[in-house]
Order: structure tokens, then C-alpha cells, then sequence
């Protein structure tokens, strides 16, 4: 089989540092995310010397775009972080012939990639998307794959285009759809990047159309409709104040979902999130606003991330800690992550909190107590 010649430099589009470094970047994941799909070609000792290439070069671009996050968005560092640490242990799993580990770990850095590209609108456009994915043979992939790929390669239409078809097809029934985390994907894209909730409406309401639809998913999408248009009302006050009306979208969530697991707030939560990536982006220099905003974040998140392999949630409350120890959002972004912490590490057997993370919370926690003593 004939590799993809995905390292080949492309000089056709002027790049920054960053940029090049970005593009090389998933110019490498794509090419590795596509033979994971088949166990023979990723496995193929053939093969070997080409996958670990491109292993390293991925590992080294995500160090480069991990310094680049020191002077970046904040909001970027859990991102750009993760990706590093994660692509670099892409390289020992596969050096140590740990395939499947090393497969769990390239689909990670595509959830990390699609969770960074769709936290807000893009102003920058990545023209060489349309090419990688024609280089990985994305029609053969599933539609959530597919469109998992097209978001990390910033091809924002594309994804919502693929989104759409799935619903519509009759392949897959509606509860099956309901399961996946595909509505949800839809409205990251829809109301954090495209900020149209118009089409998500139109959507939704030919979805329920459905003759499989059943009650609980009617009244579910039927609510997230009734959401989705009080959302568009409200997108100028969202606009004048994005803190504001994040913290508002993020308390009426919460009074309605009854378990944290519950969909129903979710067109607000995501919409909340894509309002505090904004002011984030604003560059804020009120501490206390700008530990409100993380820790807001991460309370939304904790409701509506996916199984991420590192918490994105955990990373946001400490940073709303170590932003402002003193204020009364330090101090709150420290009892939501005791807590949050508590549940995660809670079995059959009791609490079992590994001694590293038991060591970081009460750093922090010996932060926010000696910071309010002065």
C-alpha cells in the first residue's frame, strides 16, 4: 500500500512559525489517525519506520505549539499542553510495540484538537485542510469520525454538512443517534464557532420529523429548540457583556439539569462556554473577573466535556485558583475541584485518591489558605 506523502512541504499558502508549526502538526496526525483505522497497516512491520516518522514529528510540532501557548490565549494551555504530553507518549507506545495504546492516544490528540478548534469562532482560515483530508480518504470514514477529522482540520461547514446527512439518514436510528455525542458536536460547531442558531433550529425540527423519534427525544429536542431561540434573541447582550451572560446561561443550566449527566441544560452550556472562550480571548485584565470566567468554565465543563484521557476541568479550576487564591472564586474554583476530584477517585471500595493528586490539591488548597491570611 502506497502511504500518504503527508510530510511533503507545502509552499503554496504563507505561513507564520506558529502557523507552519500547526499545520506540520496535523498534516502528521492525520496521516497517522488514518491507519489506526486498520489494524493490518498500522501493525505492518512495513510500515513501521514511515508511522514512527511521523510520531515524532508530531511530538516535536506539539512541543513547539505547547511554548507558543505561554504567550498564547490562556484558554489554549490545557489544549496545547495535553496534545504535547500526549503525542510524546504516542512515541513510547510505539516504540514499545503498544499498539493499542498507542491507537488510544492518537484518538485523544483528535479530541483535543476538535475540542480546541471548536471552542469559539476561528478567524483564521487553513486553506490545506481540504487537502489532508482528501490525502486520508475521509469518505470511507464513519460520519462522526468524518466529521471529528474535518473539525480538527478546521473544515467547520464541512463538519456541520456531515453532521447533517447523519441525521438524515435512515441507517442509523434516532435513539441510536442520541447516544453518540453527535447533537452535541453539532452544537459545539452550530453556537461556539458558527454562531447560527438558526440552522441548529431548522435542524432539530426536521429531525423530530422522524418517524422513529421517540417521546423522550421529542421533548428533549423540542426544549433545546425553545433554547436555541431565546439564545438568538439575546445575542447582542451576549455580545456588550460575554462574562455576564455566561455565568447567567451556566446558573439556569444548572437549576434545570436534575443529575449531571442530564442533557437538558445542554444548548445553554455550550453557549455559556463559547461566550467565556471569548472573553478569555479579550485578554482581560481584572484578576478577579478572569478567575470567575475559569471557573465558570470548568464548572460547565464538568457537565459537558467528553471523557477526556486529562481533565480539562481540572485544569480550569486550578487555574482560577492560581489566577486570583484570594478571591471568592479562588476559593470556590477550590471546593468544586475537592469535590470533583472526590467523585472521580469514589468506588465500591471507598475513596481512593492517588497520592499525587491528594499532593496537588493540597498545594492549592495551602495557596488559597495562606493568600487569604495576609
Amino acid at each position: 500500500m502506497l502511504l500518504p506523502t503527508a510530510t511533503t512541504p507545502q509552499t503554496d499558502v504563507p505561513r507564520t512559525g506558529e502557523q507552519a508549526t500547526m499545520q506540520q502538526l496535523l498534516r502528521d496526525l492525520s496521516s497517522v489517525f488514518r491507519l489506526t483505522l486498520d489494524e493490518g497497516e498500522f501493525e505492518d512491520p512495513a510500515n513501521r519506520d514511515q508511522i514512527l516518522s511521523w510520531l515524532y514529528s508530531l511530538a516535536g510540532n506539539a512541543e513547539q505549539m505547547g511554548a507558543h501557548g505561554e504567550s498564547a490565549n490562556p484558554s489554549t494551555d490545557y489544549f496545547r499542553r495535553s496534545l504535547a504530553r500526549d503525542a510524546n507518549e504516542a512515541v513510547i507506545r510505539f516504540r514499545q510495540d503498544q499498539y493499542e495504546g498507542t491507537r488510544f492516544l492518537v484518538d485523544q490528540l483528535m479530541i483535543n484538537c476538535y475540542g480546541c478548534h471548536s471552542r469559539m469562532p476561528s478567524d483564521r482560515l487553513f486553506q490545506l485542510g481540504d487537502r489532508f483530508l482528501k490525502e486520508t480518504d475521509a469518505a470511507t470514514l464513519s460520519a462522526e469520525d468524518r466529521a471529528r477529522l474535518q473539525v480538527t482540520m478546521r473544515q467547520f461547514e464541512d463538519a456541520l454538512v456531515t453532521y447533517e446527512q447523519y441525521f438524515a439518514s435512515q441507517e442509523v436510528s434516532a435513539g441510536k443517534i442520541a447516544m453518540s455525542s453527535a447533537f452535541q458536536n453539532y452544537l459545539r460547531i452550530c453556537l461556539r464557532v458558527e454562531d447560527d442558531c438558526e440552522r441548529a433550529i431548522e435542524t432539530f425540527d426536521v429531525f423530530r420529523q422522524r418517524p422513529d423519534v421517540p417521546p423522550y427525544l421529542d421533548t428533549r429536542l423540542s426544549l433545546w429548540t425553545k433554547d436555541l431561540r431565546q439564545l438568538s434573541k439575546k445575542r447582542k447582550e451576549a455580545e456588550r457583556d460575554p462574562l455576564t451572560r455566561g455565568r447567567e446561561l451556566i446558573r439556569d443550566a444548572q437549576y434545570r439539569n436534575a443529575f449531571p449527566n442530564d442533557p437538558q441544560g445542554m444548548v445553554r452550556l455550550i453557549a455559556a462556554t463559547g461566550y467565556l472562550h471569548r472573553y478569555l480571548q479579550s485578554s482581560p485584565t481584572d484578576t478577579n473577573r478572569l478567575a470567575e470566567a475559569y471557573y465558570l468554565l470548568g464548572v460547565a465543563e464538568s457537565y459537558i466535556s467528553p471523557t477526556y484521557w486529562r481533565s480539562q476541568t481540572d485544569a480550569l479550576l486550578e487555574r482560577a485558583i492560581q489566577t486570583s487564591p484570594r478571591s471568592v472564586y479562588g476559593r470556590m474554583a477550590l471546593s468544586f475541584l475537592e469535590d470533583y476530584t472526590i467523585s472521580g477517585y469514589t468506588g465500591s471500595s471507598g475513596v481512593n485518591i492517588p497520592p499525587d493528586v491528594q499532593e496537588r490539591l493540597d498545594e492549592l488548597r495551602s495557596l488559597v489558605e495562606s493568600e487569604n491570611e495576609k
